[in-house]
């Protein structure tokens, strides 16, 4: 929403690929400026890509889908991925959006389990990493001065 919101083109993969279920991503300098540490892997349940917006900092990057985070203004951020998926929430997806699971690229119901096996430590740590650069941001005097403008 904020690519699309900030000018960037949103688009469908050109090969109808869909990431479903957890793919590697590559943290950019720019990204490991805010977090050190970055997962191996990330949880994807996306059918769309999105170009860098404009003064963009890209943060991560990954193979079907080029753009995976990026900052904007330094206190705008979006992800492509979803850090925030619980067990609970992973369950509802691949029951209710089952479909999506028979997408190109798309893995398997039993691959999105294991890989929260195997991947959920890392995410957990670098959200936990992220949330505290972001909670910082919010209380220095600049972002302040920024957001009583704009009111």
């Amino acid at each position: 929403m904020l690519a699309k919101h900030l000018g960037a083109r949103v688009y469908k993969h050109p090969d109808g690929h869909a990431e479903v279920g957890y793919y590697p991503i590559r943290p950019t300098a720019a990204g490991r400026e805010i977090c050190r540490e970055w997962p191996g892997h990330v949880y994807q349940w996306h059918r769309e890509g999105f170009d860098l917006p404009d003064q963009a900092a890209l943060l991560a990057e990954g193979d079907s889908f080029p753009v995976q985070a990026f900052s904007y203004g330094g206190t705008a951020f979006a992800l492509q991925f979803h850090m925030d998926v619980t067990h609970a929430t992973m369950c509802r997806w691949t029951t209710r959006g089952h479909e999506r699971m028979a997408l190109p690229n798309a893995q398997p119901r039993d691959s999105h389990f294991e890989g929260r096996l195997i991947h959920d430590v890392a995410c957990r740590a670098w959200l936990a990493d992220f949330i505290d650069h972001w909670l910082k941001l919010a209380g220095t005097p600049e972002s302040a001065h920024a957001n009583s403008e704009s009111v």
